[in-house]
């Protein structure tokens, strides 16, 4: 008996050393107490870690609501599983305790993400226990141009884009001469399109340009002399506001030098417009007359048939004083050339029929017709990277009306456009004029006195009709008004008294109108300002009856426009 109990004695000692409060043998978590886990490789029981929480968790239950019952509750089935949420699940619109933030989902590439300044927003749970709108997300930014030690652009590597990197391709290079060269940095701009070769687009807050200043007007008159201007062709394209991409400018005859037969002799023409201090055919001016200023800036440019600001009607004699410049020339040949049979086209309203058809080759095998004391302003210029059009404004004058309306006095201003914006959209609806001209109205009817009984001429005084001889004939003076404004222009309404009678004679102008024209952003341009008088007086051809225009307010524009002119 004793000898049992001594054997039962020894294996409890030895149940005893196998054993412990910390662990047991197992073979699975079964054969553990609660709280505990059995470990395999040793197959013994070992407490679980306790995990503390940073953040006390939420209460599960208070987030369910109550009046949803597709959702178990713990206390209804402990054996339920509470997933975590989903990040990708809007969860707006669930309660939420006030004064807490939660980090919203990123809205960008993945990469991105906390690199560099890179960093989602946050959502703010107000006080009726709504979550707020996400707000506070850091996007990549432009690295700065000077090292300031900060991954701005999210790719890693602090400071490092190089002023000479052109991301944007358009040859120029950021923090040198490229105001934007990376999206970031012209938000909803195409970086290409901004830099030294674009125009300043008014009023869109951005540094068009890449001048340091923003939507700053230009400026392109600066340097420019009202004295000084013969031979300057410079002058006179800055004075009508051509500066941005401004090539060159010259002053020149309308075509090829012609002799012509002046009191029943032979004359060669001079080779360049007429031009003294006492007679000149062009200027630069802040005002013409007593009325009329510039549209833009302080300064125009100013063309004429003869001496700018003394016009002549003296059709007895060939001097200069009587208006003679004693200069003549082909027109221009590639406009004469898509005109019908190489003539200069008339107007619908003097009975003649304008061709709407595309002509060319009209002068092949015939004579290129002759004009006198023509003058033409030739401008070449590089359409800005952001421009698809451009206008500009012009004044047009005649001592031709209303007398000479519809006769062979049909003195010519054209402003003729060479773009290759019609070879390059040949589906466009907004064409140039198949002719080059932009000077034409809606009819196709080229700027001329003919052209009066279309309404052209508005700056007169309708009873200049009846007085000047010419009556009305055509209804060239119905949209006269306004004449004061001619005053000191030499083709205002004027009265001559004499001891028993007084005699009165009239002229006028059409008033400012602006001529629109397409072109293709980057090509060079030539743009051919030309003014001419034609017909035959008692000395010969004419050079008697002087017109003048007036050129100003050039522009650009970001998109095509209507090509054509209208009145302003």
């Amino acid at each position: 008996m004793k000898f049992c109990l001594l054997i039962m004695f020894f294996i409890f000692i030895a149940f005893l050393s196998c054993t412990s409060d910390d662990e047991v043998d197992c073979e699975s978590n079964e054969d553990c107490l609660a709280g505990e886990t059995c470990n395999l490789s040793l197959n013994v029981c070992e407490e679980i870690a306790e995990i503390v929480d940073e953040e006390p968790a939420a209460d599960i239950d208070s987030q369910i609501p109550v009046s949803d019952p597709d959702i178990i509750s713990p206390d209804e089935d402990e054996d339920e599983i509470i997933e975590t949420p989903d990040p990708d699940v809007d969860t707006s619109d669930e309660p939420c305790t006030p004064g807490t933030t939660k980090k919203c989902a990123w809205v960008g590439s993945e990469e991105l993400e906390n690199v560099g300044i890179c960093k989602a927003g946050n959502s703010i749970c107000g006080a009726d226990a709504k979550w707020s709108e996400c707000s506070g997300q850091v996007n990549p930014e432009a690295e700065a141009c000077l090292a300031d030690g900060i991954d701005s652009d999210c790719n890693g590597n602090p400071d490092n884009l190089p002023a000479h990197t052109d991301s944007d391709g358009d040859g120029f290079f950021r923090c040198e001469d490229d105001a934007c060269d990376i999206e970031s940095e012209c938000p909803g701009y195409d970086p290409a399109m901004i830099n030294p070769n674009a125009f300043e687009v008014a009023g869109n807050g951005i540094d068009d340009n890449s001048n340091g200043e923003i939507d700053e007007l230009p400026i392109c008159e600066t340097g420019i002399s009202m004295t000084g201007i013969e031979g300057n062709g410079e002058y006179l394209a800055k004075a009508m506001d051509i500066c941005d991409g401004f090539v060159s400018a010259e002053i020149s005859l309308a075509g090829e030098p012609v002799t012509e037969t002046i009191n029943g002799s032979a004359r060669a023409s001079l080779t360049m417009p007429y031009f003294d201090n006492n007679y000149k055919t062009y200027a630069v001016a802040n005002k013409f007359g007593d009325v009329i200023t510039s549209e833009k800036g302080s300064l125009m440019a100013i063309l004429s048939t003869g001496d700018y600001d003394s016009p002549t009607m003296n059709f007895t004699e060939a001097t200069l004083e009587a208006g003679d410049m004693k200069t003549a020339s082909k027109v221009p040949t590639d406009w004469i050339n898509r005109q019908k049979d190489c003539k200069s086209p008339g107007s619908e309203a003097c009975g003649e029929t304008i061709s709407t058809e595309e002509l060319d080759n009209q002068c092949e095998g015939k004579e290129i017709p002759s004009v006198q004391d023509p003058i033409m302003l030739t401008v070449k210029v590089k359409v800005p990277i952001n421009a698809n059009a451009f206008s500009f404004d012009f004044y047009f004058f005649s001592i031709e009306f209303p007398g000479l309306v519809c006769s062979q006095y049909n003195d010519f201003f054209v402003a003729l456009l060479d773009s290759t914006f019609n070879e390059v959209n040949p589906d466009s609806d907004k064409k140039n004029n198949w002719d080059k001209n932009m000077a034409v109205d809606e009819k196709g009817n080229p700027m001329g006195v003919n052209i009066a009984p279309n309404g052209i001429f508005r700056k007169c005084m309708p009873s200049g009709c009846s007085d000047s001889g010419g009556g009305n004939t055509y209804g060239e003076c119905d949209a006269c008004a306004d004449e004061e404004e001619l005053e000191g222009t030499g083709f205002e309404y004027e009265c001559t008294s004499f001891i028993f009678f007084e005699t009165c004679e009239g002229h006028g102008g059409t008033g400012w109108y602006e001529a629109s024209g397409n072109v293709v952003p980057g090509e060079e341009i030539t743009l051919r300002f030309a003014l001419w008088e034609t017909g035959s007086v008692e000395y010969g051809t004419d050079h008697s009856y002087d017109t003048t225009v007036l050129l100003d307010n050039f522009k650009w524009y970001e998109k095509e426009v209507e090509p054509g002119i209208s009145p302003k």
